[in-house]
């Protein structure tokens, strides 16, 4: 999915959100919004024009430094010829807790692209035991 003329949120009860993994590129970003809404397991979102104080209102928690780093993946629904079996890790010392499952939720900001794996795990689980 593309978007490139607007940077006003999608209506919460757009289908995309229930979507198991999603990719979208947008222009301008309002990555804040589409993960509040989002209740699939990754996404990656690329954003070519982010306001990086917003994103870091986003993102407030720390894996420990001490702890492993694990790598969130999914296995994919189509592969052709090419394709590995998974989608690409996301390891990250970052993370986030969703608001509508208390999931835990690895962020990754690499380039242009902000990556989000969600656990199937709550923050008081065993996810920051590791």
């Amino acid at each position: 999915m593309t978007v490139t003329t607007t940077t006003e949120p999608f209506d919460p009860g757009f289908r995309m959100y229930e979507a198991e993994s999603l990719k979208l590129d947008q222009f301008e970003h309002n990555v804040p919004e589409v993960l509040r809404h989002f209740q699939g397991r990754q996404a990656f979102l690329k954003i070519l024009r982010f306001d990086i104080p917003d994103l870091i209102k986003f993102v407030e928690k720390r894996i420990d430094r001490s702890k492993k780093r694990l790598a969130h993946t999914l296995p994919k629904v189509f592969i052709d010829d090419k394709e590995k079996p998974n989608t690409e890790p996301i390891i990250s010392p970052t993370y986030v807790v969703r608001e509508s499952d208390n999931r835990v939720a690895s962020i990754l900001i690499q380039n242009s692209t902000f990556s989000f794996g969600v656990w199937d795990v709550t923050e008081e689980e065993t996810f920051l035991k590791f």
